[in-house]
């Protein structure tokens, strides 16, 4: 296999530039779309082979095609060798879903007369940036597949006839005797989630209708709700339910746009997560296959139809890919609804099922390597600039002590101790954004928020590229109920550092506050996995639920979250608070003044800042003023 990886981003001038790296080397380039091609997009079955042939040219320019050129000479002389086109793609580039739409699948070199996403040899997929590994597993005998049929009563959709698809998945796979299909017809978004309990399922294959959910902006699969009548189903809501079965490790999703990524405007703000297809890469799936447009009937069946037994014989998942899109051809040959299943990977080698774990994408460790080495060269430039003097070690050595200093001051609560050290070391360092950042942080604590913002905004701007300037930044406007603003500032703080638990919980407080539920419990949940003992992540969650208006959800993580907090700690109290609230809301009045005194227990004077609520709880449904209930 020879990897050839394209890497695809935004230019600060206009344009995009392109990192191209493969076996022969590596290189930069720059890229501009042809004019109308973002229009053509939209159109895959009018000329076909002018828009792959234009894109070809746009994206092959100076040494990516020079590159290029030399590993077809490598390819061409070893028979039994394979080339992957991996298009990478940043999430988190402004540009990131307008680079997306376009057709990559229709790549062509100029006067070829064979498509490259055609050519078993020479197979195309893209890759999200997502710091994530993929877990090793052991490929199953037997390949099940979860098909999901949803069809609720949708105004103005076109009609389904899901148990046609479904009898033709099962004609499609039965001759297979390593795959097994399990049907879950008039699905809703529990009953998936029981399915998934019982059976362990290595594929989910929905056949449905998608969508955006005109409220939200998201895109969105259509499930079941009472009564048939629609529930939308957002990527976040759906890899929330997905999250936890270390055996699925591919979702194929047969329902219209189940690919797209909305590109946001000024009401809605671009987000990656409102895709469908790219919530459940991001969330860690190691292989999505989703549709950019509406496919037929036939063409879906062809498509399933080829590309399971494929996958079952062993084949890797682009080469299946390769064989579906095939026999989707050869239903109309002169359409292109072949280019219409878009593969997304996760897994260097294209295995469904490593032998090994497999670390997080090459640029990722390319990028991280860059800021190592920007940092170091920022170094370097200073200390050269000093000329190695003596002075600027002492600066060096005295700024350390009054930053060490200060910390403990802080570790003591001594605020003003604490600012007038951190204030040294800001004097002495005014491009540390350390310095100005801890400045800022007793500054907040001596109540001055107008000092405390400026630095952490000067913090910002001399390190945009930390993580950690970015946190507190967004800390700190999420403390000041600036949520719109400090959602950036997190989401970028998350990644550059995904490891960091604290930066996903605050992004999901920021979601929540903004009403973006199923983005803040996705976000919650990357929380937890970092830290499933958490007690304040399984508070959040609870608030969260909350505030979504799904008392019985709240319940549960609250519950969580007073089992994990010491007994008596302030947020312990405020975790019983919410669960007595959460039961009001449920209707469970018993329950809801059991924790109502339960929270008298520890707040006995009514000083905390929930007791008010408390009591207007308790008053409400005439609880007892009983020391506890049991």
């Amino acid at each position: 296999m020879i990897r050839f990886q394209l890497e695809i981003r935004s230019a600060a001038a206009g344009g995009f530039v392109v990192r191209t790296t493969c076996p022969r080397g590596e290189g930069w380039s720059e890229m501009t779309l042809p004019p109308g091609a973002e229009a053509e997009a939209l159109h895959l079955g009018e000329y076909p082979s002018r828009i792959g042939e234009r894109l070809f040219a746009a994206l092959f320019q100076g040494q990516a095609r020079d590159l290029y050129q030399r590993s077809l000479v490598q390819w061409e002389d070893d028979e039994e060798s394979s080339l992957r086109l991996e298009l990478i793609f940043d999430p988190q580039d402004p540009q990131f879903a307008a680079l997306h739409a376009l057709p990559w699948e229709l790549l062509r070199e100029p006067d070829a007369p064979e498509f490259l996403a055609l050519d078993r040899r020479r197979s195309i997929a893209r890759y999200l940036l997502v710091r994530r590994s993929v877990a090793a597993a052991k490929p199953p005998k037997e390949l099940r597949i979860l098909a999901v049929a949803a069809e609720p009563r949708l105004p103005g959709a076109r009609p389904l006839n899901l148990e046609e698809e479904l009898q033709n998945l099962r004609d499609g796979i039965g001759g297979s005797a390593n795959l097994e299909l399990i049907e879950l017809p008039n699905a809703s978004l529990v009953a998936l989630r029981h399915a998934l309990v019982e059976n362990e399922c290595h594929v989910l294959h929905f056949l449905g209708h998608g969508g955006r959910d005109q409220r939200t902006g998201e895109q969105v699969l259509y499930f079941m709700g009472d009564r048939r009548a629609p529930d939308p189903v957002s990527g976040s809501d759906l890899m929330n339910t997905l999250a936890g079965f270390p055996s699925l490790r591919l979702v194929v999703l047969n329902a219209c746009e189940s690919g797209v990524i909305p590109e946001g405007s000024q009401e809605k703000p671009y987000d990656p997560l409102a895709g469908v297809a790219s919530a459940l890469v991001l969330g860690g799936l190691p292989a999505v296959v989703a549709m950019r447009k509406p496919v037929r009937d036939s063409a879906a069946i062809a498509f399933a139809r080829s590309f399971y037994p494929r996958l079952a014989a062993g084949n890797s998942i682009d080469a299946a890919m390769v064989e579906g899109r095939h026999e989707v051809r050869s239903t109309n040959r002169e359409a292109s609804e072949w280019a219409i299943p878009m593969l997304f990977l996760r897994s260097a080698t294209g295995e469904l099922y490593p032998q090994r774990a497999l670390p997080p994408e090459g640029p990722i460790a390319r990028r991280s390597a860059r800021r190592k080495f920007a940092a170091v060269a920022a170094v370097l430039l200073i200390l050269a600039g000093l000329g190695f003097s003596g002075r600027h070690f002492w600066i060096e050595r005295r700024v350390k002590g009054l930053v060490d200093q200060g910390a403990a001051q802080l570790s003591n609560q001594n605020w003003a101790a604490a600012r007038e050290h951190f204030a040294g070391a800001h004097r002495l360092a005014p491009r540390s954004a350390e310095a100005a950042t801890n400045l800022a942080f007793a500054e907040e604590r001596l109540g001055d928020l107008r000092a405390a913002e400026d630095l952490y905004r000067e913090g910002l701007r001399l390190a945009p590229e930390s993580a950690e300037t970015n946190f507190k930044l967004g800390h700190f406007l999420n403390d000041r109920e600036s949520f719109a603003e400090a959602y950036p500032r997190l989401q970028e703080a998350v990644h550059l550092d995904p490891n960091r638990s604290e930066a996903w919980a605050e992004l999901a407080r920021a979601a929540s506050e903004q009403r973006m539920f199923a983005r803040a419990r996705q976000m919650i949940g990357v929380a937890l996995r970092l830290e499933p003992a958490r007690a304040a992540y399984h508070r959040r969650l609870g608030e969260i639920e909350l505030s979504a208006g799904r008392p019985q959800a709240a319940i549960s993580a609250l519950e969580t979250a007073r089992d994990n907090y010491p007994q008596g700690e302030p947020g312990a109290v405020e975790a019983l608070a919410l669960l007595a609230e959460a039961h009001d809301r449920a209707g469970t009045g018993a329950e809801a003044c059991r924790f109502v005194a339960e929270f008298r227990r520890f707040d006995t004077a009514g000083i905390t800042s929930r007791a008010p609520d408390v009591e207007a709880l308790a008053a409400r449904r005439k609880c007892p003023h009983a020391e506890s209930l049991r």
